[in-house]
């Protein structure tokens, strides 16, 4: 597995960056049957989000981490423009 830390600038607004940071793993699989299937995937495991304005952090309950606070639409969202994809 491959670590990253990625920023994602929200382009829509000025000095507002989402910092990422996330794992993930290439897994290959190919399975036969009346051909080859290929049912390859990345698997994403996304570890920390921070959203930074005009320099600073935002914290929710003291933590700049807000993963705990999204729901599994927005995190799929923010997953969606990593660019491994």
């Amino acid at each position: 597995m491959a670590e990253m830390t990625e920023n994602i600038i929200l382009e829509s607004y000025d000095e507002v960056e989402l910092l990422v940071t996330y794992t993930y793993e290439d897994v290959r699989q190919i399975e036969e049957g009346h051909g080859f299937h290929d049912l390859s995937y990345t698997d994403v495991n996304v570890t920390f989000i921070e959203l930074v304005i005009g320099g600073e952090s935002v914290k929710m309950e003291g933590k700049a981490n807000l993963l705990p606070h999204l729901n599994p639409r927005q995190l799929n969202k923010i997953i969606g423009q990593l660019s491994i994809y």
